[in-house]
């Protein structure tokens, strides 16, 4: 775990880090007393995220982010949305509607699409979507992070039997800002790309594993939990990386994504891409979206656990051997047409294109 670039500490486990967490379902929300700019909510209109802002004698107070809105009515100085909140707990709504000299809404800072007095629908608790709070087990914190973490001086005198295994000993106050990153079984750290945990400590015990280790709980949950099915692959992954290219196929789609980050994480950039006009080879049958196709094509060029960019504008900005592989090469893409309709024509057809501006020939071929 690292706060700021510096190493907190190691833990042999972080409870609640692999939560069944349901995604925000579509709702509805309402928009009161409305000043709409250059005729918005006149029609109905899709985007992919709107940012709510509240200010107070001019300066933001507060932000929330919607995302997948569609307006669907407007009406009497009312505009009536579709959306969803953010799935990232952090960046989930206030239970209460923040204070301030009303809202203003629009694609980014600087675009206004609305301001209004109030809204109905946001603001509130949505237990469905709270995490799990953690704690991390067998800790081994860093000596400048336990001098914050625990009050040495309390600890010093407390009894014996008070501070033993199983015991709260006494706390300094302390939040934790951390990102979550993990040790592969040959020692290097492996950036996971998970945003971390921001909570406050609860308690501090020692822990049993050993002298010198701390359970520590958390008052709230990870900031981007994992699904629990995603456990066995991280697990595997750390002890061992893939030894046989197509792990991932046998994983749900929403898992797809989690294997794709332990493959950049695991990638190693010190390595000398492949000469250009090399031949590459994808298999159709598995290839249902970019996100698998991100997999396939890292292990074509990589080999097992390969990785060669996270989306399409990643994978262009890595064929330059920074992660594998130099245009020009051919790709050969059997069973095309399982993936043309698995993902329907245009974006299979914009997928194509995508390869043939960055130099990649691609041979489509049936089983």
């Amino acid at each position: 775990m690292e706060e700021s670039g510096r190493l907190l500490g190691e833990c042999a486990e972080i409870v609640g880090l692999f939560a069944d967490i349901p995604p925000p379902r579509l709702e509805r929300f309402t928009l009161i007393d409305c000043e709409p700019v250059n005729g918005f909510g006149g029609r109905p209109e899709r985007m992919d995220a709107v940012v709510l802002e509240t200010f107070v004698d001019g300066v933001r107070r507060s932000e929330t982010w919607l995302e997948d809105v569609t307006v669907v009515g407007a009406a009497d100085g009312r505009i009536e949305l579709t959306g969803r909140v953010c799935r990232f707990r952090h960046e989930q709504p206030a239970y209460e509607v923040p204070p301030g000299d009303g809202f203003r809404m629009g694609p980014d800072y600087e675009t206004t699409l609305v301001r209004f007095r109030t809204v109905e629908g946001v603001f509130r608790r949505r237990p469905e979507l709270d995490t799990p709070p953690v704690t991390l087990l067998g800790f081994r914190p860093e000596p400048w992070f336990l001098d914050r973490m625990i009050d040495r001086e309390s600890y010093a005198a407390a009894e014996p039997e008070s501070t033993g295994q199983g015991r709260t000993v006494p706390l300094a106050g302390l939040r934790l800002e951390a990102t979550i990153e993990g040790r592969a079984s040959d020692g290097r750290l492996l950036d996971t790309s998970l945003r971390g945990i921001f909570a406050d400590i609860t308690a501090v015990r020692p822990s049993s594993p050993g002298a010198g280790l701390w359970d520590v709980d958390l008052d709230q949950g990870a900031y981007e939990t994992l699904p629990t099915a995603a456990r066995p692959f991280w697990d595997s992954w750390l002890e061992r990386p893939p030894t046989e290219s197509g792990t991932w196929t046998s994983l749900a789609p929403e898992s797809r994504s989690r294997w794709l980050s332990l493959a950049q994480a695991a990638h190693r950039h010190d390595v000398p891409g492949n000469p250009p006009g090399r031949t590459y080879h994808v298999d159709g049958r598995h290839i249902a979206d970019v996100t698998d196709f991100c997999c396939a094509l890292g292990e074509a060029i990589n080999g097992p656990g390969g990785y060669v960019g996270w989306d399409l504008d990643d994978v262009g900005g890595h064929l330059n051997g920074s992660a594998g592989a130099i245009t020009p090469f051919t790709l050969i893409w059997s069973d095309a047409e399982a993936s043309r309709q698995a993902m329907g024509e245009e974006p299979f057809q914009d997928l194509i294109t995508f390869l043939s501006n960055n130099r990649a020939e691609v041979i489509q071929r049936r089983r």
